[in-house]
């Protein structure tokens, strides 16, 4: 069974996310499964910087059939990552930033440490996004994916008429799903 090798796109990249707290050795294991691997810890040069060693990874994913394989034994894993996809080339490093940029958003008016990256946060946004917040969190990204409990990808798409307009920073999300987060 594939998880997310059914998204691989032709052109374009996709970056795992995946929270270091709840998978320590996510590092060790991208360089064991995936060729060539790139890991970017998202934490460097941010305020966070102090928290590196238990910030999350951004992996260049390329969809090996052993890390597919680890994703679906590994509730661990397959719990605390999410996919971004782009279609187009984009610089990494515009895309690694944006990353950085949605660990602190602004929800309700306060700001709030978002962990983007975990399963369970897309369960409770998934129904309650705007289009709007959708586009913020994709930023130059096309589509964000999960792998739920019954393991079935699900994923958040732009909207083919919704255009990605310069976002500032912070990032302020407008949904109805801030206080569930908190």
């Amino acid at each position: 069974m594939s998880l997310f090798s059914q998204l691989k796109t032709v052109q374009g990249q996709q970056w795992l996310v995946v929270d270091k707290v709840r998978v320590p050795d996510i590092e060790k294991l991208a360089y064991l499964y995936i060729p060539n691997v790139e890991v970017v810890q998202l934490f460097k040069g941010t305020p966070f910087e102090h928290l590196n060693e238990i910030g999350p990874v951004a992996i260049k994913y390329t969809a090996v059939k052993e890390f597919e394989a680890l994703l679906q034994k590994n509730s661990d894993i397959r719990t605390s990552c999410v996919l971004f996809s782009v279609g187009d080339n984009h610089e990494e490093e515009s895309l690694i930033q944006h990353f950085q940029a949605l660990h602190y958003v602004i929800i309700d008016d306060a700001p709030l440490f978002f962990r983007f990256y975990a399963e369970p946060t897309w369960e409770i946004v998934e129904s309650n996004i705007s289009d709007e917040d959708v586009n913020t969190i994709l930023g130059p990204f096309d589509a964000l994916s999960w792998i739920d409990s019954n393991l079935i990808v699900k994923s958040i798409k732009r909207k083919e008429n919704n255009i990605n307009k310069k976002i500032k920073l912070p990032y302020k999300l407008t949904s109805n799903f801030g206080k569930e987060l908190i």
